[in-house]
């Protein structure tokens, strides 16, 4: 997976005053990233915070916040967090029923230990296209982060690269009901040699089939001739529904 580091530690909760989060770090160069949602109090209105650390070794802190959007910086920890934390916490699946093993789904069942819900897509195919469509028929005490809003999105992730869908958790509690669909694209050449190999034949004529297969994006008919001298004239009507 292509997450661009490794995932340390992180932590979520309410605070009156101090919040700390305690590591061993080795010599190098770290992200810290830190958001506040603030309780509105009338008697309370100077919304700051700062950030030190304390330790053994002198550390140089510097706010990059300028130079990275925080939807990048929240992609990056949670594809580190997901590819270092092996635990329940986490769903992991591989498209290997859709005749793409090498794209993995990883998710979260509950709310991540950095305060999220997230859906990571890793496609290690080389001619394969991975597309989910999502729709929130339930969004309590949830937003999705930029690029996404609203109550639904549709991820696209192409062959080689990894794509991910963040959603921010209210403090308070959430609550969602989702319609999910899945495809996997590929192109027409190999669609075709995978209904040969796999799908289902009918002869229509001596040396003569039609091979149907279903798959994740809908239903392929390839005819086969195979005869010395027959030719095939058909015409099909279909009643589709859901196609």
């Amino acid at each position: 997976m292509r997450a661009g580091g490794t995932y340390i530690k992180g932590g979520v909760g309410h605070e009156q005053r101090d919040s700390h989060v305690e590591a061993d770090l080795k010599e190098g160069v770290y992200f810290f990233y830190v958001e506040m949602d603030w309780k509105i109090q009338e008697s309370y209105t100077d919304f700051e915070f700062c950030g030190t650390s304390y330790g053994p070794a002198d550390a140089i802190i510097e706010e990059v916040t300028k130079d990275f959007k925080k939807e990048n910086i929240l992609s990056r920890v949670i594809m580190a967090e997901a590819l270092n934390k092996e635990n329940d916490m986490y769903l992991r699946v591989t498209m290997e029923d859709k005749n793409a093993p090498q794209i993995m789904k990883i998710s979260t069942k509950k709310k991540s230990e950095s305060g999220y819900l997230w859906t990571i897509v890793d496609n290690g195919e080389k001619d394969k296209k991975f597309k989910q469509v999502v729709n929130y028929t339930k969004f309590e005490g949830l937003t999705l982060m930029p690029p996404y809003s609203g109550t639904s999105y549709e991820l696209n992730c192409e062959p080689g690269n990894s794509a991910c869908v963040v959603i921010k958790c209210n403090i308070d509690g959430h609550a969602y009901t989702e319609q999910i669909s899945e495809q996997i694209i590929m192109p027409d050449d190999s669609l075709i040699d995978l209904c040969l190999s796999k799908g289902s034949p009918c002869e229509r004529a001596p040396g003569i089939v039609q091979i149907e297969y279903v798959h994740s994006s809908g239903v392929i008919f390839v005819y086969k001739n195979t005869s010395d001298c027959l030719t095939l004239s058909e015409q099909i009507r279909f009643e589709l529904e859901g196609l």
